[in-house]
């Protein structure tokens, strides 16, 4: 079309300097918060919205209860849950052939609507911190793998392969940063479940959150290679580990958007190769990427 009106619904409680970003740029901005879904639908029905974009599918406080109402001719969920809505009235969810790959797309109920390229774009936070151009093994004396993600995606399956990652690789470390390890239980537990696998507790580092964005990209600097979660991989923390220069080494899973992410990111940035379609796989790309010398500060320098 050459002309499109936008008008935004927003469920937000406490307004940020983003949302007032993303109203200072749409000629409508409407409030729904606190408003029952009949009233919501009758609001964007009267308004004439031909195409409806989803942005929550299964998250908190969503409002999937009103797609169901059909307010619009055609809806659309995009990006804010990692898979299908399962509901017959949303039309269409948009994708791309590395998140969904069309030769086994999984359980969906949408028609996928394939982007060019990556489904979703990352951008810094500004100031972002500088980049070390020194590899972390230079400065520590050992190869040191890391995990930002939410500890919730931290799984049985990923404390597996990362052990056999540690086993394959002597005297790295493994250092692992999320909300939840500011908590000494969670510590005990994690050093619990990596030690049933034979790795001692003093090659983990374990490290709660950090209060800034800056602080926390800068531990980065401290992180040779970033392993990615299965079978929910990382989103926001992958492009975070990409730009700090650091690579990542993720999980291919057909059929499962939320594991397939990551080789989304990872082709968006050609690096393909670094993207494993088994555990064994996974296990020989970290710990080649380990050993290349050469090509860990490759990405820093870029």
């Amino acid at each position: 079309p050459t002309f499109v009106h936008v008008t935004c619904y927003s469920d937000v409680a406490n307004e940020d300097d983003k949302t007032r970003l993303f109203k200072s740029m749409v000629p409508r901005w409407r409030s729904t918060l606190g408003l029952p879904d009949d009233e919501v639908a009758s609001m964007i029905h009267s308004d004439g919205i031909d195409v409806l974009v989803d942005l929550t599918g299964h998250t908190g406080n969503n409002r999937l209860a009103m797609l169901v109402r059909r307010p619009a001719p055609v809806i659309v969920t995009w990006m804010g849950y990692p898979h299908t809505t399962g509901l017959s009235r949303v039309d269409y969810r948009i994708s791309d052939e590395h998140a969904d790959p069309p030769s086994a797309p999984g359980l969906t109920t949408e028609k996928l609507v394939y982007l060019p390229e990556c489904f979703l774009c990352y951008t810094p936070p500004e100031p972002a911190p500088v980049v070390s151009l020194r590899p972390a093994q230079e400065t520590y004396g050992s190869i040191t793998f890391g995990c930002f993600n939410n500890l919730a995606k931290v799984s049985t399956l990923s404390i597996r392969v990362w052990s056999r990652l540690l086993h394959e690789v002597p005297n790295s470390r493994l250092f692992l940063k999320s909300k939840a390890l500011l908590c000494p239980k969670v510590q005990d537990k994690f050093r619990q479940a990596f030690a049933s696998h034979g790795i001692e507790a003093a090659r983990l580092d374990l490290s709660g959150l950090q209060p800034q964005t800056g602080s926390h990209l800068q531990m980065y600097n401290l992180v040779d290679v970033a392993l990615d979660t299965a079978p929910y991989a990382g989103t926001t923390t992958t492009c975070e580990a990409l730009y700090m220069g650091v690579p990542v080494v993720t999980l291919r899973c057909p059929g499962i958007h939320a594991q397939n992410v990551g080789a989304s990111l990872l082709a968006a940035v050609q690096l393909e190769d670094l993207v494993s379609s088994s555990e064994e796989e996974f296990v020989c790309k970290a710990a080649m990427l380990a050993g290349h010398t050469t090509r860990l500060p490759g990405p820093r320098a870029g």
